[in-house]
């Protein structure tokens, strides 16, 4: 559908090693933005991450203090960083 640019989808790049789960889009949807949607994706992040349960589960019980504080750091690092 993107490709035929049906249903409000527009595909940006054909280019498929430029496809990823995370970062920059391939497509605009509807009046929806790249800059949009990489926004939209960081505060989806933000209140998915920051739960106290998942805080909780991700420093105390998954990683240990140490490694909760450094993926803390570099998750606090992507989400600042602009993806350009």
């Amino acid at each position: 559908m993107a490709h035929k640019g049906e249903g409000g989808l527009r595909l940006l790049e054909k280019d498929y090693s430029k496809y990823r789960r995370y970062g920059k889009p391939v497509i605009e949807v509807n009046d929806v933005t790249q800059k949009d949607l990489m926004r939209l994706q960081k505060i989806a992040f933000l209140l998915f991450y920051l739960r106290p349960k998942q805080i909780f589960y991700n420093v105390f019980k998954r990683a240990g203090l140490k490694a909760g504080f450094i993926n803390a750091l570099a998750f606090v690092k992507s989400m600042l960083s602009k993806n350009d």
